[in-house]
C-alpha cells in the first residue's frame, strides 16, 4: 500500500471504508486476547495473600459496575467491539456519557483492577495495566473515527472527559487560570 503525506489524503489508498473495518477488526482481536489472558489471570492463576489490601478492590467492582451498567444499556443492540462509529447510533452524549466519553472502557478497567484485587492476583493486576493502556490507545482511534464523522465531537470533548469527569480543567477553569 501506498502512502502520501500531504493535505489530500482522501485519495490514498488505505483510507477507505473498507481499510477502516480491517483496522477495526485489529483492534478487536487484540481486544480479544487481552480479555483470554484476564480470563486466565483472574480465574486460574496463582493468589497471593494480600490481607486487608485486598478490599480495597471493592470499591472498584462496584463503581466500575455501575458505570458499565447504563454505558451498556445507551447503546442496546447497536453496540459494537468496533473503533468505527456505528452511523445507526449517532453520538450519545446523555446518562454517563454526559461527564464521560468512554463510560464503557471505564467500567471495565476498574471492574478488572478491583477483582485483580479482590481476588489477590498479581498477574490479574498485569493484566488490568495492559488493559488499561489498551483501552487508552484504542479510544484515541475511536476519538479520531468520531472526529471525522461528527464535527460536534470537538466541542463534545471539551465538556467531557475520556475517562475521568473534567471535574478538575472546569475548577481551575471558573477561578480564571488556565
Amino acid at each position: 500500500m501506498k502512502h502520501t503525506l500531504g493535505k489530500d489524503t482522501k485519495a490514498t489508498e488505505g483510507t477507505g471504508v473498507g481499510y477502516a473495518i480491517i483496522m477495526g477488526w485489529q483492534w478487536v482481536i487484540v481486544q480479544l486476547g487481552i480479555f483470554l489472558f484476564l480470563g486466565y489471570a483472574l480465574g486460574f492463576s496463582p493468589s497471593s495473600d494480600w490481607g486487608f489490601v485486598r478490599w480495597f478492590g471493592v470499591p472498584g467492582v462496584v463503581v466500575g459496575a455501575v458505570l458499565l451498567m447504563p454505558a451498556l444499556l445507551a447503546h442496546g443492540r447497536k453496540l459494537t467491539p468496533l473503533p468505527e462509529p456505528n452511523p445507526e447510533l449517532g453520538l450519545v452524549r446523555t446518562g454517563v456519557y454526559a461527564s464521560v466519553r468512554h463510560p464503557i472502557y471505564l467500567g471495565l478497567m476498574l471492574l478488572v483492577w478491583g477483582l485483580a484485587m479482590v481476588l489477590q492476583k498479581p498477574l490479574g493486576l498485569l493484566g488490568a495495566g495492559i488493559l488499561t493502556l489498551f483501552f487508552n490507545l484504542k479510544a484515541r482511534e475511536e476519538e479520531r473515527r468520531l472526529l471525522r464523522r461528527y464535527p460536534d465531537y470537538a466541542e463534545y470533548q471539551k465538556t467531557t472527559g475520556r475517562f475521568l469527569p473534567p471535574l478538575l480543567s472546569r475548577r481551575t477553569s471558573s477561578s480564571g487560570q488556565s
